[in-house]
Parts: structure tokens; C-alpha cells; sequence
């Protein structure tokens, strides 16, 4: 249903939420072939009273693989807020960042009989460290829940989404029997800018008529 490979998902994405106790969690990992990954989270109230929360989180990871280090480098950046100023009402902001650049790695077609080219190994990275696929992601949101009289609830929210991506696709069309590119071309495309805003409010609650709930 979704994705241009097989196979092919979507993702329900869901930030952290602000906790009641504070708290800091700290993570560290060193990895072979030159990688490395950290991150912090942290959270808890901002108020005397309780009814304004906070949670933050902040990674960063290296990648290198088997022919060249930098392959693969995410930098990712969060924060929520969480404001009740009342029993009824809730009022929640989230806000992301992440970065993200990657090796572009080609397409590799088939030889004129259908086989894979010969002394292909697929776990060495056929492409380059200066051409890279990045992205830029921005995310911010709003959302009001307010608790009506009964068991109804009034939701509304909005969002902004930023991408921008330099996408870049190599592509290998023949290979010698040594292994040798004999021919290719690249598709660079810098710049690529996405924007989206949504918004939508719903209206949530029990009804009873006749037999049917």
C-alpha cells in the first residue's frame, strides 16, 4: 500500500510525552567499523503544581561500513510541552528536528543473461563519500483536548512539516568481469523543498438510542 520498494509501511510516529517525576536517561554506544551513537532524554515538571510538563530528547549517530567511514550520519533533536490549567483542559506543543545524511547507493542492474555482475559483493558499498543523500526535517504541532460535561471530548490540533532533501541516485548499467564500472550516471537533484500544514477537530463521546450503543 505505501513505499516504492517491497516491502513497503508507514510509521505512526508519536514523541515522547512530558512525565510527573524528573528524570535524565543517558545512552552511549561505540560500534565497530568507526560507528558511534549517543543520546540523552530527559523530562519532568516545570511547575510547582504540576500542570506544566516538559520532555526533551537529543541524538546523534555514525555509521561507517566496509569501504569507507561517514557512511551514514543522523542527528535527531525534540521537545514536548504539556500545559493543564485546568481539569478539563489540555494544552500539548511538540516541535522536532532531524538530520540525516547518507552514502547514495546505485542501482545495480542485471547482466544481458539476468545474472548479478560477477565479483559483485553486496555487503561492500559501491557508493561514494561525496555524494550523499540528505534530508532536513522540521516538525512542529498544537493540540487542545477539552473534557465536556459527560463522557464527550473536543479535540482540535495543527501541524507544519518541513523537508528538504539533495537526492542523488547512482546507477551502475554494466560491469567487466573484473568488476569494473564500464557504464553509469548519477541523478542529483539539491534543494528539494516540501512543506505541508494540516489541521482537524474532532468531536468524541457516548451516544445511547434504542438497542445500539
Amino acid at each position: 500500500l505505501y513505499g516504492v520498494n517491497s516491502p513497503g509501511g508507514t510509521v505512526n510516529y508519536v514523541l515522547k510525552r512530558p512525565t510527573a517525576d524528573p528524570f535524565t536517561s543517558l545512552t552511549a554506544q561505540f560500534r565497530t567499523h568507526g560507528g558511534y551513537y549517543g543520546a540523552i532524554d530527559s523530562g519532568g515538571p516545570l511547575s510547582s503544581d504540576g500542570t506544566l510538563g516538559y520532555r526533551v530528547n537529543f541524538a546523534g549517530e555514525k555509521m561507517g561500513d566496509f569501504s569507507h567511514a561517514g557512511d551514514l550520519g543522523k542527528l535527531f533533536a525534540s521537545a514536548a510541552i504539556d500545559w493543564k490549567p485546568g481539569e478539563r483542559l489540555l494544552v500539548r506543543l511538540d516541535g522536532d528536528y532531524q538530520w540525516r545524511s547518507l552514502a547514495a547507493q546505485p542501482v545495480v542492474g542485471p547482466q544481458p543473461d539476468g545474472s548479478l555482475p560477477p565479483y559483485f559483493n553486496p555487503r561492500t558499498s559501491l557508493g561514494q563519500p561525496w555524494l550523499r543523500y540528505r534530508t532536513e526535517t522540521l516538525n512542529l504541532g498544537a493540540r487542545v483536548d477539552y473534557q465536556l460535561p459527560g463522557s464527550w471530548r473536543f479535540t482540535t490540533q495543527a501541524a507544519f512539516s518541513r523537508n528538504v532533501r539533495d537526492a542523488a541516485f547512482p546507477d551502475v548499467y554494466s560491469v567487466d568481469a573484473s568488476g569494473n564500472i564500464l557504464s553509469g550516471d548519477i541523478y542529483l537533484s539539491p534543494g528539494q523543498s516540501y512543506r505541508v500544514w494540516s489541521t482537524n477537530s474532532f468531536l468524541s463521546g457516548d451516544v445511547r438510542t434504542g438497542p445500539l450503543n
